[in-house]
């Protein structure tokens, strides 16, 4: 049931139909973004046996939208993986009427995973409301913003010029209270509210008033839903002397993507771009990414402009690997310790296997535990890693994204080594 109101459609989600969006009227106040279509104009075209050469421009343009990694995406056709995640958030918000927790890693995905549940939210007949949080961000304004943005046909109307009134009244600083007494009176529309970035929430007090207000919405049957979207830490911040929010609350936790998942991602953005990869190109996608969807589409990004560059029909190895030595050069621009940490260990024979089996741990799970073989690898890392918070001997990298880069820098020395022995074997022959 939708919070209290009446029967929500039923949107099947099977593996051929996800990544389609239905035309829908969405409301003003819906995250539901605009789905880049891929232009199918956009490739090689073939005339008799011969086949033309793309043009570079509009190839160009067309990676940068296909692979787009540095922002989440805009639609649910560009999300892959995700359909665990997005089943159960419909099932906890709209079924068993709870607020959401969605956390993980910096780069994971999180976003993406909350726009297109806000898209799927609009599709069932809610009023979706995505904000931003900034650190300084009190409760009364985050309240206030939620008051603002909401429709008409969310509150009761024979009750809007009340209503109406009653906003305008609100002190400029209210709690949680006087703001679940007013909307749990007023509105009758369900409504998902996103918070996105909660992480970066710095007052205590706001956190706290949030996680009571979520309480209080729950107990007076309210029509509102939180979805909260952070790292680890928020699920914590929420539950700090709110045990009992944990009846009210599902979490949900953006891990990183199966293999398939990251073929059918690059599958998409080949298509668009109309460059296919080549199997061994994939391969080492698939192990530099470790199932992270930033880092698959950063390393196809610069290796698809690598293949244009060379006016190529297809994106080979070679231009992975050349992708990651442009992806590591622009990384280190504002990494420079972890840089040069990892460059010594990729180029130390003698433990950068253990490193990359390290760092492949903490790139699916966003911890690692030390082992007796790992000891000296997890040494050489030095202040690229912290202690994790609440998971005792366990570790994690300060930045969450490092963990890959550290594979592509041993990817990379390995390759370059490699290339050194063929020229030497070529030389000797």
């Amino acid at each position: 049931m939708l919070l209290g109101g009446p029967k929500r459609p039923t949107i099947s989600l099977p593996d051929e139909s996800f990544n389609r969006s239905p035309q829908v009227n969405r409301p003003t106040s819906s995250v539901a973004g605009s789905v880049v279509q891929a232009d199918k104009n956009v490739g090689f075209r073939t005339e008799g046996s011969h086949a033309l050469l793309p043009d570079r421009a509009v190839n160009r343009s067309a990676v940068f939208t296909a692979f787009d990694a540095s922002r989440p995406i805009n639609g649910r056709s560009q999300l892959f993986g995700r359909e665990k995640e997005i089943k159960g958030l419909l099932r906890s918000v709209f079924d068993f009427n709870q607020h959401a927790v969605i956390y993980g890693a910096r780069g994971s995905g999180k976003t993406s995973v909350a726009r297109v549940f806000g898209d799927f939210a609009d599709q069932c007949g809610s009023v979706v409301l995505y904000f931003p949080c900034e650190p300084d961000a009190n409760f009364s304004q985050l309240m206030g913003a939620l008051l603002d943005g909401l429709p008409k046909g969310a509150v009761d109307p024979l009750r809007r010029a009340e209503f109406a009134r009653r906003v305008e009244e609100m002190p400029a600083h209210f709690g949680p209270l006087a703001f679940v007494e007013l909307v749990a009176d007023f509105v009758v529309r369900p409504v998902v509210l996103i918070l996105d970035e909660f992480d970066r929430i710095t007052l205590d007090q706001t956190r706290t008033e949030i996680a009571v207000s979520m309480k209080l919405l729950s107990d007076n049957h309210a029509r509102i839903r939180f979805v909260i979207v952070g790292i680890a830490s928020s699920v914590a911040q929420i539950l700090t002397g709110h045990p009992s929010l944990r009846r009210h609350m599902s979490v949900t936790r953006i891990g990183r993507i199966e293999p398939g998942s990251v073929n059918a991602l690059m599958d998409h953005g080949s298509a668009a771009v109309g460059l296919p990869f080549s199997s061994d190109a994939r391969d080492i996608v698939e192990r530099v990414s470790v199932g992270s969807p930033y880092h698959v589409r950063l390393l196809c990004r610069h290796a698809a402009l690598h293949a244009i560059s060379r006016r190529s029909t297809e994106v080979t190895a070679a231009d992975v690997r050349s992708g990651i030595v442009e992806v590591l050069e622009q990384w280190a621009e504002t990494n420079q310790l972890d840089a040069s940490r990892f460059s010594s260990i990729a180029s130390n024979i003698a433990i950068r296997s253990l490193a990359e089996e390290v760092a492949r741990e903490a790139a699916k799970f966003d911890i690692f535990k030390p082992t007796p073989e790992t000891l000296d690898a997890v040494a050489r890392l030095g202040d690229s890693i912290e202690l994790a918070e609440g998971e005792q001997g366990s570790y994690a990298f300060v930045d969450s994204l490092a963990p890959q880069f550290l594979i592509a820098s041993i990817a990379s020395t390995e390759e370059q080594e490699d290339h050194i022995k063929r020229q030497r074997r070529a030389l000797e022959n």
